[in-house]
């Protein structure tokens, strides 16, 4: 069956709404008129915004229906997240993000409401459900979201960000000290060959006082380094040698 060809259900309104929203994008989609300006494409962009974030939200909703009636398990699914995967032909991140959204619907009120009205947008509901996913300050973020709720409505993504995590590592006391000892249990380190060009990248974790000693002495190479391309620049080219005489560029120094 190819996507998009759904299995008819009882007829309960969702294939009338479902039918609207198409003809409205359709009429969208066919409509080739641009913005006349700056005013009319900014009017635009938070319309057609405000449609995309209630869509989301009743995407979630979708997802916490089929997990709260287990109706993923007649199709052998393991979870409504596993489903929506399935049949939308998801990533396993986007799955994630959608049914980790779903999970907090009952548990962010304020957030969820804000969101389902267009209000609040997806990525700041979602970082507030991952935040909420931290065990350590899920309690303390439902007496708050509001709050959190009216920052996200109000301030750009990177703001709300911040101000989102620098909560969360106040109130998480524990979990910086915790974090750093899973860290540094979990360090690794890695050479992956590309399978097109045949180059290799090096790449590894560790926790943040090792990875505080390693950064001190790779600067310190670094600097040595440096030194070495400028003694040779200064001995072909004198005193007059500059930076574009060095032999080496930063990051093949690095």
């Amino acid at each position: 069956m190819e996507f998009g060809e759904a299995d008819r259900g009882e007829d309960d309104g969702f294939d009338a709404a479902c039918a609207a929203i198409n003809a409205g994008l359709d009429q969208l989609l066919d409509d080739g008129s641009a913005p006349v300006d700056a005013a009319d494409a900014r009017r635009r962009l938070k319309q057609q915004e405000r449609l995309f974030r209630r869509f989301q939200a009743a995407n979630s909703a979708l997802i916490d229906s089929i997990d709260e009636r287990g109706l993923h398990h007649p199709d052998g699914h393991g979870s409504a997240k596993i489903m929506a995967r399935h049949v939308c032909r998801l990533s396993n991140a986007e799955a994630a993000g959608r049914a980790r959204s779903a999970k907090t619907l009952r548990f962010l009120p304020d957030a969820a409401a804000a969101w389902q009205a267009g209000e609040l947008g997806t990525d700041q509901y979602r970082l507030l459900s991952r935040v909420w996913s931290n065990p350590r300050v899920r309690n303390q973020l439902e007496a708050v979201e509001a709050r959190f709720s009216k920052i996200g409505r109000r301030r750009s993504y990177p703001d709300f960000e911040a101000r989102v995590r620098e909560w969360e590592r106040v109130t998480d006391a524990d979990g910086t000290v915790d974090a750093n000892e899973r860290n540094h249990n979990n360090r690794d380190a890695k050479l992956i060959q590309h399978r097109f060009d045949l180059s290799w990248q090096l790449s590894g974790a560790c926790g943040a006082f090792q990875g505080a000693a390693m950064r001190e002495i790779f600067e310190r190479y670094i600097e040595a380094e440096l030194l070495a391309d400028w003694e040779k620049a200064r001995a072909e080219h004198g005193d007059a040698a500059c930076a574009a005489d060095l032999p080496r560029t930063e990051a093949q120094r690095r």
